[in-house]
């Protein structure tokens, strides 16, 4: 596995945070860890894609 470069990462990090708090709101606490499921899948998906074009450099 490639190591990822540290900018990657911190916007990773990032990403996270704000789905994390995006989905913080005062709904029920499944309501929000659903939402921040959905959110890191479309992370992976992002990171996925940034992957490949990684590659094609």
């Amino acid at each position: 596995m490639k190591a990822f470069p540290s900018t990657l990462i911190s916007s990773m990090l990032k990403y996270r945070l704000y789905c994390f708090e995006r989905n913080s709101t005062n709904r029920g606490f499944s309501m929000r860890l659903d939402g921040f499921q959905q959110c890191e899948e479309r992370w992976a998906v992002e990171k996925t894609q940034m992957r490949s074009a990684e590659e094609m450099l």
